[in-house]
């Protein structure tokens, strides 16, 4: 329906809804229309013209509404799915992410400390661990 409404809003087609106008004005005319007199012929005529130009258009215009509003909900389900699907993913895709921090900490003396963090393929597990050393873990 969204793709319906983008077309016409560009001008690429035109969107209807075709409705039969034998039932709804012979409803009308069951439920008015009580005794034959001169008034017939008016009264339907009055009963076309009021299918034809009020409740018609009317009935057109809460059935696309209705029927937009069905299409935004909708794809906005669809877009939150996706959005959730797309943040709960592992940052690294399938793989193991392991992230090392190298620090100098000025305690009494100069020491080394390095963190490691690593994390699982599916983020189930999370490991962090410290180590402190008196010279650099590596050459800087």
């Amino acid at each position: 329906m969204l793709a319906i409404r983008r077309g016409e809003t560009e001008g690429v087609l035109y969107f209807t809804i075709d409705l039969d106008p034998l039932r709804p004005t012979s409803e009308i005319a069951s439920k008015i229309h009580k005794q034959e007199g001169d008034w017939t012929a008016h009264l339907a005529l009055a009963i076309e013209d009021a299918w034809k130009r009020l409740l018609n258009t009317s009935i057109q215009g809460e059935t696309c509404l209705e029927l937009k509003q069905n299409a935004d909900a909708e794809a906005i389900k669809v877009f939150r799915d996706n959005l959730q699907n797309v943040l709960l993913a592992p940052p690294a895709g399938q793989l193991a992410v392991l992230g090392i921090d190298p620090e100098f900490a000025l305690v009494a003396r100069s020491r080394w400390s390095m963190r490691r963090a690593s994390i699982s393929p599916t983020t189930s597990s999370i490991h962090i661990s410290r180590r402190m050393t008196r010279q650099a873990p590596c050459a800087l």
